[in-house]
């Protein structure tokens, strides 16, 4: 999980269609399913944008992902999603 101290570094904080595309969704979609699982403290104001942070967001999306794919599912459903989450922080650079 994300770190409770989150980094300064500029390059972990995305914004908005930064972090849809590293999900390889579109903006819309984002807005609908991933951000209301998204804790406020990944969530920065950046003058009129927001910026949020890769790996919190991450760690959210793919951890809710997770628990859903396990409800009555095998194992090979669960590995395809730790797959796409370390592709995902791969894809990152964090």
């Amino acid at each position: 999980m994300a770190s409770p101290r989150k980094p300064n570094r500029q390059e972990a904080w995305l914004l908005k269609r930064e972090m849809a595309a590293v999900l390889d969704v579109r903006t819309s979609y984002f807005d609908r399913a991933i951000r209301p699982h998204i804790s406020e403290e990944h969530i920065r104001r950046d003058g009129r944008a927001l910026r949020f942070y890769a790996r919190g967001v991450l760690d959210k999306w793919y951890g809710s992902k997770y628990a859903q794919s396990t409800v009555g599912s095998d194992d090979e459903t669960t590995s395809e999603y730790f797959g796409l989450y370390l592709h995902a922080l791969e894809d990152c650079d964090l």
